[in-house]
Protein backbone atom coordinates (compact mmCIF):
# COMPACT_ATOMS: atom_id res chain seq x y z
CA UNK A 1 0.00 0.00 0.00
CA UNK A 2 2.54 2.36 0.88
CA UNK A 3 1.26 4.69 3.63
CA UNK A 4 3.16 4.94 7.16
CA UNK A 5 0.77 5.14 10.00
CA UNK A 6 1.86 6.07 13.28
CA UNK A 7 1.01 3.95 16.44
CA UNK A 8 -0.71 7.02 17.76
CA UNK A 9 -2.90 7.58 14.70
CA UNK A 10 -3.65 4.45 14.32
CA UNK A 11 -5.06 4.29 17.63
CA UNK A 12 -7.26 7.02 17.03
CA UNK A 13 -8.21 5.54 13.92
CA UNK A 14 -9.38 2.58 15.62
CA UNK A 15 -11.25 4.20 18.49
CA UNK A 16 -13.03 5.87 16.36
CA UNK A 17 -13.92 3.52 13.48
CA UNK A 18 -16.30 -0.10 12.83
CA UNK A 19 -14.09 -2.41 10.73
CA UNK A 20 -15.55 -5.49 9.03
CA UNK A 21 -13.97 -8.32 7.78
CA UNK A 22 -14.30 -11.32 5.52
CA UNK A 23 -12.14 -14.41 6.10
CA UNK A 24 -11.42 -17.11 5.03
CA UNK A 25 -10.05 -19.22 6.96
CA UNK A 26 -7.52 -17.06 9.28
CA UNK A 27 -6.86 -15.37 5.74
CA UNK A 28 -8.12 -11.89 5.14
CA UNK A 29 -9.88 -11.44 2.09
CA UNK A 30 -11.90 -8.09 2.79
CA UNK A 31 -12.71 -5.15 4.87
CA UNK A 32 -14.64 -2.26 4.98
CA UNK A 33 -14.78 0.45 7.12
CA UNK A 34 -17.34 2.31 8.87
CA UNK A 35 -16.91 5.30 10.33
CA UNK A 36 -19.52 8.01 12.40
CA UNK A 37 -18.90 11.38 12.16
CA UNK A 38 -20.75 13.69 14.57
CA UNK A 39 -22.07 17.40 13.52
CA UNK A 40 -24.67 19.64 14.53
CA UNK A 41 -27.03 18.45 11.48
CA UNK A 42 -26.93 14.91 13.18
CA UNK A 43 -24.70 11.63 12.62
CA UNK A 44 -23.31 10.88 9.28
CA UNK A 45 -21.30 8.41 8.26
CA UNK A 46 -18.79 7.33 5.77
CA UNK A 47 -17.37 4.11 4.84
CA UNK A 48 -13.97 3.78 3.78
CA UNK A 49 -11.41 1.46 2.52
CA UNK A 50 -13.71 -1.28 0.54
CA UNK A 51 -11.51 -3.65 -0.89
CA UNK A 52 -11.83 -7.04 -2.23
CA UNK A 53 -8.73 -9.98 -2.25
CA UNK A 54 -8.46 -9.89 -6.19
CA UNK A 55 -8.73 -13.64 -6.43
CA UNK A 56 -12.01 -13.41 -4.81
CA UNK A 57 -13.78 -10.75 -6.66
CA UNK A 58 -16.83 -11.34 -8.36
CA UNK A 59 -18.33 -13.44 -5.51
CA UNK A 60 -20.94 -11.27 -3.43
CA UNK A 61 -18.06 -10.53 -0.95
CA UNK A 62 -17.90 -6.71 -1.41
CA UNK A 63 -22.16 -6.77 -1.38
CA UNK A 64 -22.06 -8.40 1.63
CA UNK A 65 -19.89 -6.49 3.50
CA UNK A 66 -21.27 -3.36 2.16
CA UNK A 67 -24.55 -5.01 3.26
CA UNK A 68 -23.23 -5.28 6.86
CA UNK A 69 -21.82 -1.91 6.82
CA UNK A 70 -25.16 -0.73 5.43
CA UNK A 71 -26.88 -2.59 8.88
CA UNK A 72 -23.88 -1.33 11.26
CA UNK A 73 -24.77 2.25 10.34
CA UNK A 74 -28.66 2.02 11.10
CA UNK A 75 -27.42 0.95 14.28
CA UNK A 76 -25.26 3.84 14.99
CA UNK A 77 -27.88 5.85 14.06
CA UNK A 78 -26.50 6.95 11.29
CA UNK A 79 -28.78 9.32 9.32
CA UNK A 80 -26.80 9.77 6.34
CA UNK A 81 -23.85 7.60 4.72
CA UNK A 82 -21.18 8.56 1.93
CA UNK A 83 -18.18 6.91 0.22
CA UNK A 84 -16.37 8.40 -2.59
CA UNK A 85 -15.45 6.18 -5.65
CA UNK A 86 -13.26 7.00 -8.64
CA UNK A 87 -15.32 6.98 -11.90
CA UNK A 88 -13.06 4.49 -13.93
CA UNK A 89 -13.96 1.72 -11.11
CA UNK A 90 -16.87 0.67 -12.86
CA UNK A 91 -17.84 -2.72 -10.98
CA UNK A 92 -17.77 -0.51 -7.82
CA UNK A 93 -20.18 2.39 -8.94
CA UNK A 94 -22.67 -0.37 -10.09
CA UNK A 95 -22.13 -1.91 -6.77
CA UNK A 96 -22.80 1.30 -4.53
CA UNK A 97 -25.96 1.70 -7.03
CA UNK A 98 -27.40 -1.16 -7.08
CA UNK A 99 -27.06 -0.96 -3.11
CA UNK A 100 -29.35 2.68 -3.29
CA UNK A 101 -26.20 4.96 -2.79
CA UNK A 102 -27.34 7.92 -5.21
CA UNK A 103 -24.20 10.13 -7.05
CA UNK A 104 -24.48 13.94 -5.47
CA UNK A 105 -23.92 16.23 -8.11
CA UNK A 106 -21.91 18.71 -6.45
CA UNK A 107 -18.29 20.00 -6.30
CA UNK A 108 -15.72 18.29 -4.45
CA UNK A 109 -13.10 20.41 -2.71
CA UNK A 110 -9.84 19.26 -0.74
CA UNK A 111 -7.19 21.35 0.75
CA UNK A 112 -4.04 18.85 1.50
CA UNK A 113 -2.83 20.33 4.91
CA UNK A 114 0.38 18.03 4.54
Amino acid sequence: MGYQISPSYLDKFIKNSHFLVALDGESLIGMVTVVPIYKVSGVKGSIEHLFIDEKYRGKGIGKDLMSFAIDLAKKLKIETLFLTCEPNREVANKLYQKLGFKVKDTNFYYLDLK
